[in-house]
């Protein structure tokens, strides 16, 4: 048998279903509770957790890489103290603060880049200020 629909009987169904839905109790969020395992031992092991794999860092080959060690970071200024304008009066010596990871080579070639002085000889000291004289 086929039962013809009317607009009757789906208007009349209609309102019967939202009252169903708005009487219906909501569902409560279900939580889960665990239990803690007790420790046993008298230290903690820290678990196993899950580490991340590191990223890889994009290359610094893009650009030449220059002396870090340049003739403007090798000498730093010149020492102008009564001493210093003595030994430059009375034996010819020059004396500059460098950088305190400088060595005598690049001490001496810094020089002569930037003074255009052919060095005889390099002495050098660090300071009790820490810094390194030559």
């Amino acid at each position: 048998e086929l039962k013809a629909v009317t607009k009757k009987t789906v208007q009349s169904k209609a309102p019967v279903a939202k009252k169903a839905v708005a009487a219906a109790p909501k569902a409560k969020k279900v939580v889960k509770v665990s239990t803690r395992k007790a420790y046993t031992r008298p230290q903690f092991r820290r678990p196993h957790t899950y580490r991340k794999p590191a990223t890889v860092k994009p290359s610094n080959n893009t650009k030449t890489i220059k002396d870090p060690m340049d003739a403007f970071r090798v000498v730093k200024y010149p020492l102008t103290t009564d001493m210093a304008m003595k030994k430059i009066e009375e034996n010819n010596t020059l004396t500059f603060i460098v950088d305190s990871h400088a060595n005598k080579t690049q001490i001496k070639k810094a020089i002569r880049k930037l003074y255009q002085v052919k060095t005889a000889k390099v002495n050098t000291l660090i300071r009790p200020d820490g810094l390194k004289k030559a």
